[in-house]
């Protein structure tokens, strides 16, 4: 028992907070207690037992009595240290509990923390993330069959307010794919573009060796066909001295179909043979009015009614073979003049307009009331030996198409009630434009 009490003084002493000071200290007065009692217990019993030795039962009586009072204080002391300590344990296994609670709620809200995070992490990740694997796929895709037209619309859109570094990878492919798109449709024009150039040569050297033959076929055709003239005229007279009326009439048929034939070969020799070479600075109306000069009596003999006016522009000059370019407004006037014949339209007229385009290039254009072109002409109508009269020889439009082209003009069928044709061709330069000072055509 001493060494217990001992012992539990120790504890006692140790200074872990296992109770507060004042139930420190009253454990402390406690186990002194305890141990006086103990010894005082220890006294009793040896006096005790010395008096049993000399079997003095009066003193012995009065001796247990003393011992069995240090005993019952010392029963005391212990059972209240019993249930003092039983109550210190409860005390401190529901302070435990009760931080042990405590801990495992804070765990359980930094557990829920902890999950909430992941989860925003994860949802941040993903979306983040998200643009890449389309970027990838797309990047697979184009890799894998090209680019194509279609692929510029389905381009992923990113978000423009992204700094990031995904956000700047996105928009670089973006910039990249629509490039590769763009430079693929250029590549694809430009293979179209070479592929007609190549049809358009084919075509050209095709014409051109058809040309040739067909050239040199006119020619050795022109001198026995000339012969046949010669002849032919010459037995016309000789029926009209014989006054054979029948023969007479037969030799002019075959007059009049050697003009005509002398005129076609003329007209393909002198198309075949086209070059414009000989340019000079001229104004259009002023080569218009040469032409409208000629025809005039064609058009009072018709009774056809002309009118021409003239853009705002200042100057319609233009650098060409104006020789050329008469000769082809000479072969639109003569179309108009036998649409309207042919046509028998009332009132006929004929109307020139001319201008200047914003793109800098000089225009002129003829219309007439006429029936106009067929429609199943239109998209041939400048093809040489096309025509839709009786006695034309489709080759007076290729030959103003030859001429438009050979001076990197154009010329093209305006759709409107009628006939209606258009000439484009470049303009000169303002210091060819000015010439010299006796006003006289310079070359260009």
């Amino acid at each position: 028992m001493a060494d217990e009490t001992a012992r539990v003084r120790t504890l006692i002493e140790n200074r872990m907070p296992w109770a507060a000071a004042a139930e420190r200290e009253l454990w402390k007065t406690r186990i002194a207690a305890l141990a006086k009692n103990l010894e005082t217990t220890k006294a009793s019993a040896r006096a005790l037992y010395d008096v049993l030795e000399k079997r003095d039962t009066a003193a012995a009586g009065r001796e247990y009595g003393v011992w069995a009072a240090a005993v019952e204080d010392v029963m005391r002391t212990i059972e209240w240290s019993v249930s003092e300590h039983d109550k210190i344990l409860k005390k401190s296994f529901a302070l435990a509990e009760s931080r042990v609670n405590s801990l495992r709620m804070a765990l359980q809200g930094i557990l829920a923390v902890v999950v909430l995070l992941s989860m925003l992490l994860l949802w941040l990740s993903e979306r983040a993330l998200r643009p890449l694997a389309r970027l990838t796929k797309m990047a697979r895709e184009i890799a894998l069959r090209g680019p194509r037209k279609e692929d510029k619309t389905n381009m992923p859109v990113f978000e423009v307010g992204r700094r990031d570094e995904v956000g700047e990878l996105a928009r670089e492919f973006h910039n990249m794919a629509t490039a590769l798109i763009e430079r693929e449709k250029t590549v694809e024009q430009q293979q179209v573009r070479l592929q007609e150039q190549h049809r358009l040569l084919r075509e050209a050297e095709n014409l051109a060796a058809v040309g040739r033959m067909s050239a040199q076929v006119a020619h050795e055709v022109r001198n026995p066909l000339h012969s046949i003239g010669l002849e032919a005229e010459l037995a016309a007279e000789r029926a009209h001295e014989l006054g054979d009326i029948q023969l007479k009439q037969s030799m002019q048929s075959v007059l009049a179909s050697v003009d005509r034939l002398e005129k076609i070969i003329g007209n393909y020799l002198r198309l075949s043979r086209l070059s414009a070479g000989d340019k000079c600075v001229f104004d259009l109306g002023e080569a218009l009015e040469n032409v409208l000069a000629i025809y005039a009596s064609a058009c009072e003999a018709q009774s056809v009614r002309v009118d021409w006016s003239r853009g705002e522009a200042a100057s319609l000059a233009v650098c060409a073979d104006r020789e050329l370019v008469e000769q082809a407004l000479g072969n639109l006037m003569k179309n108009a003049l036998q649409s309207l014949q042919d046509g028998g339209t009332k009132n006929p007229e004929i109307r020139w307009s001319m201008g200047v385009f914003e793109n800098g290039r000089a225009w002129i254009k003829i219309e007439d009331n006429g029936p106009g072109v067929p429609d199943g002409l239109k998209d041939r109508i400048f093809t040489p030996f096309v025509t839709s009269k009786a006695q034309g020889t489709g080759l007076g439009l290729s030959f103003v198409k030859k001429v438009a082209d050979e001076h990197g003009g154009s010329v093209r069928l305006v759709s409107a009630p009628g006939g209606s044709f258009e000439i484009a061709l470049p303009m000169a330069m303002q210091s060819v434009m000015e010439g010299p000072p006796n006003g006289q055509n310079t070359s260009c």
